[in-house]
């Protein structure tokens, strides 16, 4: 039995589909049959591909509209859509308009999905995931509005996840594995602080993931690692002023190395 590779098998999927292939052979005795089932769908594409002229697409799709008319077919697309993506029924909404374009139609297949849609639910799901990325509590909150989820439920799912931390949203295990890529960066304890915080009342968390970073250490290491090819001090300057470094440590730093040399 012949096995296609990936890469083969990727291939002839994304072939099958735009052929409009519903039931694709799976099962080749050898590589000829592979190969001939593959010229065969790669014959049938070249006719579909001659077929879809801007008079054919433009019925298509008015054939499409018209299925979205009717109630039931855009509930049972509605639930697929929900059961894949799982999304806010605002989002729900707006997928369901971009479908049809009767918003009474729309109205009523939002409602019998009404039942599939827990907003408080997926909200809290999505924030303790991304409290764990790391993200602060602004991060999380404009992710959560991009998926156009209420802001009301946003707010009040943040609220009690800050008071569960004690006034920061931060998970402390995330602000380490973030502090330790920041410094690979070769970033200043300040430059890793405004990265992490997003507001007032994270900079006690922040501050205790940072410790006793060292800025001095931290400015030699990043100064090395840009010395490893030549630079120009200006140069050299300017890329360590974006990594936060104060300009006056910088210039002594190159005062010191100039004259040591």
């Amino acid at each position: 039995m012949f096995q296609p590779t990936p890469r083969q098998r990727a291939g002839l999927a994304s072939l099958e589909r735009f052929c409009g292939i519903r039931e694709p052979r799976t099962d080749f005795p050898d590589r000829e049959a592979f190969a001939a089932y593959w010229d065969l769908v790669v014959a049938r594409g070249e006719t579909a591909k001659r077929q879809r002229t801007p008079e054919a697409e433009a019925a298509r799709r008015e054939r499409v509209a018209a299925h979205f008319l009717d109630e039931d077919a855009l509930t049972r697309h509605g639930r697929a859509y929900v059961q894949r993506y799982q999304p806010s029924s605002g989002k729900m909404r707006q997928h369901l308009a971009m479908k049809c374009a009767d918003s009474a139609v729309c109205d009523r297949a939002l409602a019998r999905l009404a039942e599939s849609l827990d907003d408080r639910a997926r909200i809290r799901e999505l924030a303790e995931i991304l409290q764990r990325q790391g993200r602060h509590a602004r991060a999380i909150r404009d992710k959560l509005r991009q998926r156009l989820f209420p802001l009301p439920l946003i707010d009040a799912c943040l609220e009690s996840l800050t008071d569960a931390g004690e006034g920061s949203l931060l998970d402390p295990a995330a602000l380490d594995r973030q502090v330790a890529k920041l410094s690979r960066k070769g970033l200043s304890k300040r430059a890793m602080q405004g990265k992490l915080m997003g507001g007032a009342g994270d900079r006690g968390a922040v501050q205790a993931a940072l410790g006793q970073t060292d800025d001095t250490q931290a400015l030699r290491a990043a100064y090395a690692k840009l010395a490893r090819r030549p630079r120009p001090p200006r140069e050299l300057t300017q890329r360590l002023l974006a990594k936060g470094f104060r300009y006056p440590d910088i210039t002594a730093l190159l005062k010191e190395i100039a004259g040591g040399t």
